[in-house]
């Protein structure tokens, strides 16, 4: 199940709320978009979960670490940063 957080609010949620703007018409086409259904802001990306913090944070922030035999490991930039 795909995961999203708000880069407004920080809030994740699973489906973003659809928004209809009418602009004071009674009759379409009306424009349709995405919005976070927390705070109603378009501005939220895929979220992951760290594999080190554990933390829900946006895909912009994920870094790759080889760990040898043990696969892979993606992690946030904070993490990335520690290590």
């Amino acid at each position: 199940m795909d995961r999203y957080i708000c880069n407004e609010c920080g809030n994740t949620f699973c489906d973003p709320h659809q928004h209809i703007e009418r602009h004071g018409f009674t009759s379409g086409p009306y424009e349709v978009f995405n919005v976070c259904p927390y705070c109603g802001d378009t501005d939220y990306e895929e979220a992951f979960e760290c594999d080190s913090c554990g933390q829900m944070v946006p895909v912009s922030q994920k870094n790759i670490v080889n760990c040898n035999d043990d696969g892979v490991r993606w992690i946030c930039d904070k993490c990335y940063e520690e290590e």
